[in-house]
């Protein structure tokens, strides 16, 4: 199957503006290989890519998305086979996300957390290893699943999250009103339906509970300096949000007090190396000198990389 004829069209899913009414106008054009949908790589922490979409700029609330995307079938078999590359990225990230939820709980470790997109169940496993407990998640990729530990793996349930899939409902329905904290990093840009997933998983927070939510900034100083090789741009991204249209999304999903600001992550040089929009040949010359000169290993923080979504139920 060609790529062409894996995708169908949808409004902003957003703001549900129709592409091509006079609303919206063409921010990217896309780049996708000739070689078939089976070609594009839906796995977790892969090597950068240049592969991407054609993505607009929504004239009425300001989303980036692509208007043509693949179906949601082809995308759910895609992920839920893909394979999974470990990456030191992750335990990165979920310290730092681990940190920020426990400074939002004024220094004690939380409970009752329910994360979307558990991944490898990195940031499960941070949460337990600092003692706290009622914690479960929802992943789709099973590559990833089996890659966490047997004592997280058991608390993470094998989903793909569409909001009209039966197994999402049900377990939304399971949950219901029962957690303090509903995590969602770096997963948001990669839902067909971000709006309604955000809707339906608000169910499972009781009063007073906040979601956290990470996710790229497109306006932030990656993508103004790499524009069309930043790594942002991807096949797995099917919208890009900035603070404005993240905050925008929380508040039409029904949440309140919302807060959003920038995000900064620390991970090691190699994995910055890895997501750079250099030339593969020249990425694989850098990464054998930096092992020469054990430089891979070193950790750095780029301020404002990413954009941090905090709202209450």
């Amino acid at each position: 199957m060609s790529v062409e004829q894996s995708l169908s069209q949808r409004d902003c899913p957003l703001c549900g503006a129709r592409v091509y009414s006079g609303s919206n106008s063409l921010w990217r054009s896309g780049r996708l290989p000739a070689e078939g949908w089976e070609s594009l790589s839906f796995s977790s922490r892969k090597a950068r890519e240049s592969f991407h979409w054609e993505y607009h700029r929504c004239a009425v609330c300001d989303l980036i998305y692509a208007p043509w995307v693949p179906r949601v079938d082809l995308v759910k078999k895609q992920v839920e086979t893909a394979p999974f590359s470990m990456s030191s990225g992750h335990c990165d990230a979920a310290q730092d996300y681990a940190d920020f939820l426990m400074a939002l709980n004024e220094g004690q470790t939380p409970t009752d957390v329910l994360d979307l997109g558990a991944g490898d169940g990195s940031f499960l496993a941070e949460l337990q290893r600092r003692g706290a407990q009622s914690l479960s998640g929802i992943e789709a990729s099973l590559a990833a699943m089996e890659r966490a530990p047997p004592q997280i793996r058991s608390i993470i349930e094998p989903i793909f999250l569409d909001p009209r899939s039966a197994s999402f409902q049900e377990w939304v329905g399971r949950h219901s009103s029962s957690a303090g904290y509903l995590t969602c990093f770096q997963l948001i840009e990669h839902l067909h339906e971000p709006l309604e997933v955000l809707r339906a998983a608000r169910g499972t927070l009781r009063p007073g509970g906040y979601l956290l939510i990470v996710s790229h900034d497109v306006s932030g100083w990656v993508q103004r300096l790499f524009r069309s090789r930043s790594p942002l741009l991807d096949v797995e991204h099917f919208q890009l949000f900035s603070k404005k249209t993240l905050a925008d999304l929380l508040r039409r999903a029904g949440f309140e007090s919302v807060q959003v600001s920038s995000f900064s992550n620390r991970h090691s040089v190699a994995h910055w190396l890895q997501l750079s929009p250099l030339p593969s040949p020249l990425r694989q010359r850098l990464a054998k000198v930096l092992i020469r000169a054990r430089l891979a290993d070193c950790r750095l923080r780029a301020p404002a990389v990413n954009v941090v979504g905090l709202a209450r139920f």
